[in-house]
């Protein structure tokens, strides 16, 4: 008796609700880490915070147009970190109203879109309050929340569908040893 024959690995691409609901919940953790760093002792490390409050905004935006059917191909493209293209296109695909979210974007986009949060460029920081900037944060991050998670779990369960041929199949991928011993297999 030889060995049983490989079964060909089936590459499904990941579905585009289940990456916006990804984006998501990772801008809300560099929304997170914005407002735990705003609540340290001055001096206050400001580049860094407005680092991550640029990267939640930007990533929050990129999970609405995913949900929209914007392709990862499309959202790596032409507009890639300008925060002001990415709301204009959110605008234009029944994005729901922030308050205060224009504004802000208008207020961090000259030093996001120059690195100036990332890179040291001698560019003097100017930027509203941690506190206005927190609370337009939440905002945008509440307004999405529903609209996240019905294309996620849309999403969940349209690929269970088209993959439900695929239970009781074994994988055919790159066996990976984790570091404690427990061995998984990669693709």
């Amino acid at each position: 008796m030889g060995t049983p024959p490989m079964i060909p690995p089936h590459e499904m691409p990941q579905p585009l609700g289940i990456f916006a609901g990804e984006q998501f919940e990772r801008a809300g953790q560099y929304l997170d880490a914005f407002e735990r760093l705003a609540g340290t002792p001055e001096p206050l490390p400001l580049y860094p915070m407005y680092f991550l409050l640029t990267q939640a905004i930007e990533l929050f935006l990129k999970s609405f147009l995913a949900a929209r059917g914007m392709s990862k191909k499309e959202l790596r493209g032409g507009v890639r970190h300008d925060l002001h293209g990415l709301l204009a296109l959110c605008n234009a695909r029944q994005f729901p109203v922030v308050a205060d979210l224009a504004e802000c974007v208008g207020a961090l986009q000259e030093m996001n879109k120059d690195y100036d949060f990332r890179y040291v460029t001698g560019y003097t920081l100017r930027v509203p309050p941690p506190a206005y900037c927190l609370e337009t944060g939440k905002k945008l991050e509440s307004a999405l929340a529903k609209i996240m998670a019905h294309a996620h779990i849309e999403a969940m369960v349209h690929f269970a569908a088209e993959t439900r041929h695929l239970v009781n199949r074994r994988s055919t991928g790159t066996p990976y040893r984790h570091p404690k011993g427990a061995l998984t297999h990669i693709r």
